[in-house]
Formats: structure tokens, C-alpha cells, sequence
């Protein structure tokens, strides 16, 4: 092992373009990250369609917002997804077809 440098600090966790990187190389960390970003932008979905946004409109911003940002690091990561994270990402994601009725 290289020899620690005085003047860095060694951390436990890190963001990188906007991916967490946890030391133990587990993803929960950055499931439960992504699962309430994307509860925070379901809410603002619901807002929008509660204020009368067309079902096209929503399917763009829901493509957007939330599928992206799932999307995005998913396969960097998907080797050290855990089954519960899997089956916790596929629920999620379960409840949002069938509430949203979008095709994904």
C-alpha cells in the first residue's frame, strides 16, 4: 500500500460528478441518495398535474428529471447493487408506473 501523504486527508466517502463513492464499495449510500432526490421531483410531478400540466408534458418532464437521474451512474454502479438495493430501486419504480401510467 502507498504510503499516506501528510497534507490529504484520508475520507471515508466522495462525490465525483456527482456519483458517491463509498470505501466499503457499497451502493446504498448512493441509492438512498438518488431514491430522495427522486421523491423530491415526484412531488414536484404531482404538483404540476395537480395544476392541470397535459400527460405529454409530464411524460417529457418525468423522462427528464427523474429517469435520467436514475439512469445516470446505473451502470457504473450496477455491479455492486446489493439485491435489496435492486428490489428497493424496482419498487420505487414499480409504484411510479403504475401511478404515473408511463411506459418505461
Amino acid at each position: 500500500m502507498a504510503p499516506m501523504l501528510s497534507h490529504i486527508g484520508r475520507v471515508n466517502q466522495v462525490r465525483l460528478l456527482g456519483v458517491l463513492f463509498i470505501s466499503s464499495l457499497k451502493a446504498t449510500l448512493y441509492v438512498d441518495t438518488v431514491l430522495s432526490i427522486i421523491s423530491q421531483r415526484l412531488y414536484l410531478l404531482s404538483q404540476l398535474k395537480a395544476e392541470g400540466l397535459p400527460s405529454d408534458s409530464l411524460q417529457i418532464i418525468f423522462h427528464a428529471l427523474i429517469l435520467s437521474t436514475w439512469k445516470y451512474a446505473l451502470p457504473a454502479i450496477a455491479g455492486l447493487l446489493s439485491e435489496t438495493d435492486k428490489s428497493r430501486l424496482g419498487a420505487f419504480f414499480q409504484k411510479g408506473k403504475t401511478t404515473w401510467s408511463l411506459p418505461f
